[in-house]
């Protein structure tokens, strides 16, 4: 059985709290899930470095979502202390959501759409303004009365094979 442990401040931690996903059609546990209660989840949030993406250029940011979508399909990851290639992940969520595997297939392509063409993505919602506005962040405009918004910070994770992608093109985990 596959144990998802729960990713904090970049670390694989299983709780003691957790749930068994079982297999749709048959109720064997395929997966064992760590949850975080309230209280861990505030504690986490009280240590966290909010600044950690600062050192990073918008660029750079763009670049690992570009890396991670490809390690997202061809790499073989670690979900806790197990391994976990990119068909271990689509049989796994075909087994736990009755979802044929061609759906999750073309659903994890989807993922891997968003992250590869993040660029594309951001300059259509910006209407292609120059990301070093992003760079220079809030403060800095608000002192040159430029209009903007924070810093672009990166962090849904759509499934728990995108994490360890992340990580594994260079993204720092979270302090």
């Amino acid at each position: 059985m596959l144990q998802i442990p729960i990713l904090r401040h970049g670390q694989p931690y299983t709780s003691i709290d957790t749930f068994d996903i079982v297999h749709h059609a048959t109720g064997q546990p395929v997966a064992r899930i760590s949850q975080a209660n309230p209280g861990l989840i505030s504690r986490d949030i009280a240590r966290m470095d909010h600044d950690i993406l600062e050192s990073f250029r918008m660029r750079e940011l763009l670049d690992i979502c570009k890396q991670a979508a490809n390690i997202f399909m061809t790499a073989t990851l670690p979900i806790g202390d197990s391994p976990q290639s990119f068909d271990d992940y689509i049989r796994h969520l075909s087994a736990t959501t009755g979802m044929p595997q061609t759906l999750c297939r073309a659903n994890a392509q989807k993922i891997h759409r968003v992250l590869d063409e993040m660029e594309t993505i951001i300059a259509g919602l910006t209407r292609g303004f120059d990301l070093s506005i992003l760079d220079r962040g809030l403060d800095q405009m608000k002192a040159e009365r430029s209009p903007g918004s924070a810093r672009l910070k990166f962090s849904a994770p759509f499934s728990h094979q995108i994490p360890p992608a992340f990580t594994a093109c260079g993204s720092p985990p979270s302090p």
